[in-house]
């Protein structure tokens, strides 16, 4: 079955046309044009409307056959902050709730668009995939063109169908227009997004990956905006503590409402933003501000003197962009097209980058500039416009775009956020079941991380949201802390912390220190095997498995094929079960039976052995390390070798277990008070177990 459906009006008579094959049609008002050819590891296929009188476009789609065996799919919700999963189809699906919509919620998401697909089947935006459940191969199916409009993706399983559809309704077209334009491939998933990639103008992100500190969220009504004092505190504290941030990000709270960019909250900083800036920069940071805009709050100066400023829709009524209860509820959109809104934004930008003096701008909520159409753009070439707008604006600057599709950001930005919001909980249960993607939740924002991480390093810097590991007023434990540090440094190039310095405890200081620097992981192997989650990957010369379970309950992980070390130098063999706590995250480091010494495992980074720069040795019971001067504090490594005595960098280790014919011996560096006050844990098959159920015990009320 394959159906290529477009309608189309001529002078208020509308057409449809209906396909059985892509080849080329034409009427007295247009023409189609098809195109299919053969591409690396597949196909790309692409149609263009042509025009003959001025026509508007009321709906195009392609709907096929699609079968093809797959343990699970991975969907990519509407815009960057919009849940994205990988998981199996089976997955529990809601629409949203009538509640939400009242609150304007809706417009955060695509609700309004995906609501014609009836809520049948899987949708995703600008791509979907197939996993096979070796996580080795893939199908693919990636629109290639978003700037002309965006592409949807409608899976059903119960027919065994694909529709693509394009984002083009009520889009006049008087010229060449391309409708749809994708690919469908399958191999490697590697393989099938580095050559995805080379569709888009891509400069390939270079340079380190930033660690950024942000002035914290209000995040309850127990910790409030940030103030000039506080900030100086939070920035000698950080300086104290040796943490090694590079930017200081300033949050919204330093206007006084949403929209109000230049109306500086004097009680907060009551010399104004470029005291703020200097201040960041004379201690050696990058100054970095958070802006939205495109938006205003009601109760703004903005939106009170320049209501014509604002997008209208039917009966004249503006345009929400969403709902946040701390911008006084509902804020609205500008419309960007109005000369004077352009002059405005022109304005703003040069304000903060020029008489504020910031380096790093944040653009926010990019994704409501485009949320209503127009008779001449769709929100595709919207976004685009913006883009083109946003990237003049701030040459030479560095940007991070967040809160708009995916597709958008592809080729124009260096970094993009790709989360939704983290929180200081693991889930919202309420929000979930309203059908609410764009919720608040660490799980939520730990499964698009996950599912969107083939873009990092390859046509972006992935940016995860901020964490919240300190022990104010949060509700995860030091496990599920673990977890979101640990899987947001291996799937994203940029480390975002939000917490004030001064609540981190002997415990947590530790531990977002081992998130330093980020380790920049390409070439992530994926598998989600009974709702647990398994990450391959290597960095340097070593190998890791990175075991992740987001379920409520412990759960058991069978090692497949090898032999891993994990915490305190344990050893796992093949077919070992391994139990994983509720919402924790293991990282093992696999054992190279070929070698005769190695380290095999260590605490300084969340990455094992990541501090390793060069090992040598010239002997079996000698060792020299050479560490990463970027890695400022270490710890002990393990180490296997076949002799009883080893000296590692001159220094005798001490045996802590025989393993067969092998030893395995524990090198004690100090220069580390944290660890050296750490017992020596010789290690016996509860050693690992009963250290995780004390970790879990640390949660905060």
């Amino acid at each position: 079955m394959n159906i290529f459906k477009l309608k189309y009006r001529r002078s208020g008579v509308s057409q449809t046309i209906e396909l059985n094959a892509l080849e080329r049609y034409e009427d007295k008002n247009i023409i189609l044009e098809f195109s299919s050819m053969a591409a690396e590891l597949g196909n790309r296929i692409s149609v263009v409307l042509r025009p003959k009188a001025p026509v508007v476009v009321d709906e195009c789609s392609f709907k096929f056959d699609m079968i093809y065996e797959y343990k699970t799919i991975t969907t990519n919700g509407y815009q960057s902050s919009s849940e994205s999963l990988e998981s199996d189809y089976n997955f529990k699906l809601y629409k949203l709730n009538f509640v939400a919509k009242l609150f304007s919620i809706a417009n955060f998401g695509d609700y309004k668009t995906e609501k014609i697909f009836e809520n049948k089947g899987l949708l995703s935006h600008t791509f979907i995939q197939f996993n096979k459940e070796d996580g080795k191969n893939i199908r693919f199916y990636g629109s290639v063109n978003e700037e002309n409009a965006y592409t949807i993706f409608n899976f059903d399983k119960e027919k065994n169908s694909m529709c693509i559809y394009s984002d083009c309704k009520n889009r006049l077209v008087d010229d060449n227009f391309s409708l749809l334009d994708f690919i469908i491939a399958e191999g490697e998933p590697h393989k099938i997004y580095d050559n995805y990639v080379d569709y888009f103008t891509v400069n390939k992100p270079s340079g380190k990956g930033k660690n950024i500190w942000v002035t914290p969220h209000k995040i309850s009504h127990k910790i409030k905006p940030i103030t000039q004092s506080e900030l100086e505190k939070n920035i000698s504290q950080i300086k104290a503590n040796r943490l090694p941030v590079n930017t200081i990000l300033i949050n919204d709270s330093y206007q006084t409402r949403l929209g109000d960019f230049n109306i500086i909250d004097e009680k907060r900083f009551p010399d104004g933003m470029k005291a703020a800036a200097d201040a960041i920069k004379e201690n050696g940071f990058e100054a970095g501000i958070w802006i939205a805009p495109f938006v205003a709050e009601k109760k703004s100066k903005l939106y009170k003197e320049h209501p014509d400023w604002f997008l209208k829709k039917v009966m004249k009524f503006n345009v929400s962009g969403g709902y946040n209860p701390d911008w006084s509820s509902k804020f609205f959109v500008l419309d960007i097209y109005n000369d004077e809104v352009a002059a405005y934004i022109n304005d703003m930008f040069k304000t903060i980058m020029y008489e504020w003096g910031f380096e790093l701008i944040y653009i926010d909520l990019i994704y409501a500039a485009a949320i209503e159409p127009r008779i001449d753009r769709t929100r595709a070439e919207i976004i685009s416009d913006i883009t083109n707008f946003i990237t003049k604006l701030c040459m030479g600057r560095t940007i991070i775009a967040s809160s708009l599709p995916i597709g958008s950001a592809m080729g124009k930005y260096d970094y993009c956020k790709i989360s939704v919001d983290n929180a200081p909980f693991w889930e919202d249960n309420v929000m979930k079941k309203a059908g609410y993607k764009e919720r608040v939740s660490t799980l939520n924002a730990l499964n698009t991380v996950i599912a969107r991480r083939y873009f990092n390093e390859n046509i972006f810097k992935n940016v995860s949201t901020s964490f919240f590991i300190g022990s104010e007023d949060t509700h995860l434990n030091l496990l599920e802390k673990h977890s979101i540090i640990t899987l947001n440094s291996i799937l994203s190039s940029c480390t975002l912390v939000s917490d004030n310095i001064s609540s981190y405890d002997d415990l947590e200081m530790p531990l977002l220190k081992k998130a330093f620097p980020n380790p920049e992981i390409k070439n992530v192997l994926h598998k989600e095997t009974d709702g647990i989650h398994t990450f391959e990957f290597a960095k340097n010369t070593n190998h890791y498995l990175v075991i992740f379970n987001p379920k409520s309950k412990d759960s058991e992980y069978t090692i497949q094929q090898g032999i891993y070390c994990g915490k305190y130098g344990a050893l796992l063999a093949s077919n070992s079960a391994l139990t994983v706590k509720a919402h924790q995250t293991q990282v093992l480091v696999r054992v190279d039976v070929k070698k005769q010494i190695q380290p095999i495992y260590s605490e300084a980074h969340l990455l094992p052995l990541f501090e390793i720069d060069k090992i040598k040795h010239d002997n079996e019971s000698s060792v020299e390390i050479t560490f990463n001067k970027d890695i400022k504090e270490l710890g002990p490594i393990y180490i296997i070798a076949p002799n009883d005595t080893l000296t590692v960098n001159g220094e005798n280790c001490k045996l802590v277990q025989n393993y067969g014919k092998r030893s395995i011996f524990i090198f004690e560096n100090e220069k580390n008070k944290y660890y050296n006050n750490m017992s020596i844990v010789k290690y016996t098959e509860n050693t690992v177990q009963a250290a995780d159920n004390a970790d879990g015990r640390r949660r905060r009320k």
